[in-house]
């Protein structure tokens, strides 16, 4: 019987043993013996090398160098790019700070297999903070008019869709990469989403995963609050949401309207005005 073949994306920069223990975790994966793993890791030029140190611990994971300003986005397209060229069954993207569980794999590969969702579902892996237990990233739901507002899928015992993703376990079918292709060019983040709206439009579903697969924890770092001083909301701003990149994303998923849409968010944290 021909296995199945998954390459799994990846991009790390100066955290070689949070990424050496999600290597870990994907190596110690269980009931997949039916399953061939092929690892292409963007190092994006890690002061603490990480790359050499993957390559000494995970002597078969493709160690691709990056530039130093690739960043998560375009380090995942890089990883693409090579990855391409083994023509896998699924893409899978993931995180180097995702934590898998012992059947995370078998558990996301059953949903995508699935006769009933017609074998040609993007399946996202839900991650769990490991402090609180809750949601950290996962499904997206659109919610209202706005093109890019969304609504976390929280987990229910069942597979339920939604509108988009975050990246950070994401198995992707070759026929929807075939369709549309590799992320587009970000700086870094709103790659996923933007991915995840893609494929919606190209006519295809995207599925969660029907509990929690892995932890991640949540990144409190992009998160302003009311009592933020306005230098250090703008820097947040910059990193969170870049005017260049959210423009982009905008004019990709509503035309005209980003016009209108784009200053928002800047004006809000400005003006310290939050929705409730």
């Amino acid at each position: 019987m021909k296995k199945i073949s998954i390459a799994v994306l990846m991009t790390c920069f100066n955290r070689s043993k949070i990424t050496l223990e999600c290597l870990s975790k994907l190596f110690s994966q269980e009931n997949i013996e039916n399953v061939e793993l092929n690892v292409f890791l963007v190092d994006d030029n890690s002061p603490d090398k990480t790359g050499k140190k993957v390559k000494l611990a995970f002597p078969k994971v493709n160690v691709i160098k990056g530039t130093g300003s690739l960043f998560w986005c375009n380090g995942t397209r890089l990883a693409w790019t090579y990855a391409k060229k083994w023509d896998p069954d699924f893409y899978m993207l993931l995180n180097d700070d995702s934590y898998l569980q012992k059947n995370s794999i078998k558990e996301m590969l059953n949903i995508a297999l699935d006769q009933q969702f017609d074998r040609t579902s993007i399946v996202v892996g839900v991650c769990q903070d490991p402090v609180t237990l809750k949601f950290s990233y996962g499904g997206k739901k659109r919610q209202g008019f706005h093109p890019l507002r969304f609504t976390n899928i929280i987990p229910n015992g069942e597979v339920q869709s939604c509108d988009s993703f975050n990246g950070n376990i994401v198995l992707i079918p070759k026929k929807i990469f075939l369709k549309i292709g590799m992320l587009r060019k970000f700086k870094h983040s709103m790659g996923d989403i933007d991915y995840g709206l893609r494929a919606v439009n190209a006519g295809f579903k995207i599925l969660c995963t029907s509990d929690f697969v892995a932890q991640c924890k949540i990144n409190t770092s992009v998160q302003i609050k009311k009592e933020t001083a306005l230098t250090e909301k703008i820097l947040i701003l910059k990193k969170q949401l870049p005017m260049l990149d959210y423009f982009k994303m905008l004019w990709y998923h509503c035309g005209f309207l980003s016009l209108i849409l784009w200053p928002i968010p800047y004006l809000r944290v400005i003006f310290g005005i939050y929705r409730k």
